[in-house]
């Protein structure tokens, strides 16, 4: 994979993972310093898209142990 300059990754089939492991390839490589923002799933596997479903994850103590809430 060739580094690149990139400010967001999005949310994709091709991307997401369920499990940390060092048998997947990365999806992109950073270098030191280097902002990204990105989309997550909630601990549900769906696409976190509103401030007030993220508000209802947070305050029933569910999250994704990974990504945070």
């Amino acid at each position: 994979m060739n580094k690149v300059d990139v400010n967001f990754i999005e949310y994709s089939t091709d991307t997401a993972s369920f499990e940390l492991s060092p048998e997947r390839e990365p999806v992109l490589y950073v270098n030191p310093g280097q902002e990204i923002s990105m989309e997550i799933m909630n601990a549900f596997s769906q696409e976190t898209d509103s401030e007030e479903e993220l508000n209802n994850v947070i305050n029933k103590g569910k999250h994704h142990p990974f990504t945070g809430p």
